[in-house]
């Protein structure tokens, strides 16, 4: 039975008008314009549970958590606090 992966397209999630360069990117921003056109694997599905697990996709810090049956991929940034999303849990 292969493993269930999650996979992303760093130009789906981040997408405002096309790709935004993400923070402290390590890339060129020609190579990441054309990686982020690509799906990567961030994490496996049973990896995902109730605290949201930060990973880092090109450079881009994400967070990966679950809401009810869904898995939700956003920007690991509190938009209030401008803490990390993946330091703590839904109150």
């Amino acid at each position: 039975m292969p493993r269930e992966a999650i996979n992303v397209s760093n130009a789906s999630i981040l997408t405002v008008g096309g790709p935004l360069l993400p923070r402290g990117r390590t890339f060129e921003t020609a190579d990441w314009r054309i990686l982020a056109g690509c799906w990567h694997p961030v994490t496996l599905v049973r990896d995902v549970g109730a605290k949201p697990l930060g990973v880092t996709l090109l450079g881009a810090p994400l967070v990966v958590y679950k809401a009810g049956k869904k898995i939700v991929i956003a920007e690991d940034l509190c938009p209030h606090s401008g803490v990390p999303l993946s330091m703590g849990g839904r109150r």
